[in-house]
C-alpha cells in the first residue's frame, strides 16, 4: 500500500476498527487530540470510552466533532456485550441511514484500565459486528517514565502491550535513555513482533499507527482464541482490576484560588502517590475565562492547560479521581484542610470495579 494513501483508502467491504489502549495517563488522550487534527482523520468515527461517572477525556479532545461518541458505562471490557457492541451496530445504521458522514474506519479509544482482549474478540466473533466491521490495528500507548513500575502492579499493562500491534513510547521528553531501554527490553519479552515508535506530545502520522492490518488475520481461529487468553508472562501483581480500583468525581462551588488549587494537589501527591492512579479535571479558576485542565498521574502533576471556553452551560469545577485503596472520603477531606467547607459538592462514588 502507498505510504502516503489516506486511512478512508483501507476501506473494502467491511470498515476496519482500530483500538488505541493503554494504561491511565500513558498518553491516549494527547495522542487521540493530535491524529483528530489531521486531515487524514478526516472519515473516521472515533469512540471514546472512559472509567468513572463523568467522562472528561472527549471535552480534552480540542477538535472534536459531532460524530465523536461517547460510552460512559464503564469499562469496555467488562461490558463487551452491551455498549460497545450495540453502539457501533447502530453507528452503522446511523451511517446507512445518513445521519452521520460517511466515514470508512473507526477508531476506539479504550480505558486505561481495560484488558483489549474481549474487544478483538467480540470483533473477530460476533457476527452482527463481523458483517460490516473487521478488526484493524491494535495500538498501545506506554508511558516511558512510569511504564516499568506500572507492569510490576498492573496486569493490565501486560496485557495492552502483548496485544499490540503497534506499540507508541510516549511521553518521552520526559523520560532518559536508560529508562527506555530498560523498558523496551521488557516490552520485548512481552511482545516480540510489535513495531516501536517514540513518541512526544502525541506527535505521529497517521499512517504509522492504523495503515497495517492487525497480524490477528495470520492465525486460525483456535489459535487466536488461546492467545487471547493467555496471561502475560510479567511479573505484574493480580490485584489490579479488581475492588481495589475505584473511580469518584468531587465537584466544586465557585471559583476556586489557584495557589489554593496547587498547595492541595502538591500535598496530595506527594502523601498519596502510590494510590492514585490518574486524576483529570476542568476547574473554575479566579480570573480565567476558560475552564483549566489539570492531569496527574501518580505523583507526576502534568502542565496545566486553559481552554477556551467551558463546554455547555455549567461553569463548575468538576475532578475525577481513579484510584487504588484510596477512598472519597480521604480526598475530600484533604480537600476540606485547603477549601472551605461549603465549597465541596458530595458527588458520589461511582466504584465500577467493585464487582470483580
Amino acid at each position: 500500500m502507498n505510504p502516503s494513501a489516506t486511512l478512508s483508502a483501507i476501506s473494502p467491504e467491511r470498515f476496519p476498527v482500530s483500538i488505541i489502549t493503554g494504561f491511565l495517563g500513558s498518553g491516549k488522550t494527547t495522542l487521540l487530540n493530535y491524529l483528530v487534527q489531521q486531515n487524514e482523520m478526516g472519515k473516521v468515527a472515533v469512540l471514546i470510552n472512559e472509567f468513572g461517572e463523568i467522562g472528561l477525556d472527549h471535552l480534552l479532545v480540542e477538535t472534536i466533532s459531532d460524530e465523536i461518541m461517547l460510552l460512559q458505562s464503564g469499562c469496555i471490557c467488562c461490558q463487551m456485550n452491551g455498549d460497545f457492541v450495540s453502539t457501533l451496530i447502530e453507528l452503522h445504521e446511523r451511517r446507512v441511514a445518513g445521519d452521520v458522514e460517511a466515514f470508512t474506519h473507526v477508531l476506539v479509544e479504550t480505558t486505561g484500565v481495560a484488558d483489549p482482549a474481549p474487544i478483538i474478540r467480540a470483533l473477530l466473533s460476533n457476527r452482527k459486528l463481523m458483517s460490516h466491521y473487521r478488526l484493524g490495528s491494535v495500538v498501545a500507548t506506554v508511558d516511558t517514565v512510569l511504564g516499568e513500575s506500572q507492569l510490576l502492579v498492573h496486569r493490565e499493562v501486560a496485557r495492552q502491550i502483548s496485544l499490540a500491534d503497534k506499540l507508541l513510547f510516549c511521553k518521552v521528553d520526559l523520560s532518559d535513555q536508560a529508562q527506555r531501554d530498560s523498558l523496551t527490553t521488557i516490552v520485548r519479552k512481552l511482545n516480540p513482533r510489535a513495531s516501536i515508535s517514540e513518541v512526544t506530545g502525541g506527535v505521529i502520522a497517521c499512517r504509522e499507527v492504523f495503515l497495517h492490518e492487525s497480524r490477528m488475520k495470520e492465525r486460525d481461529p483456535g489459535e487466536i482464541e488461546d492467545w487471547l487468553g493467555q496471561q502475560p508472562h510479567a511479573a505484574a501483581a493480580s490485584n489490579s482490576h479488581s475492588g481495589a480500583i475505584h473511580t469518584f468525581s468531587i465537584a466544586m462551588h465557585g471559583t476556586l484560588e489557584w495557589d489554593n488549587f496547587v498547595a492541595w494537589i502538591d500535598a496530595l501527591l506527594t502523601s498519596r502517590s502510590r494510590q492514585i492512579l490518574r486524576i483529570k479535571g476542568l476547574l473554575n479558576i479566579r480570573g480565567k475565562n476558560g475552564p483549566i485542565v489539570i492531569q496527574a498521574v501518580q505523583n507526576m502533576l502534568y502542565p496545566p492547560v486553559e481552554l477556551a471556553k467551558w463546554p455547555g452551560t455549567e461553569q463548575q469545577s468538576v475532578i475525577v479521581f481513579i484510584t487504588c485503596d484510596l477512598s472519597q472520603v480521604a480526598v475530600e477531606k484533604s480537600l476540606s484542610q485547603f477549601f472551605p467547607a461549603d465549597v465541596l459538592i458530595a458527588a458520589g462514588a461511582a466504584d465500577n470495579h467493585a464487582q470483580y
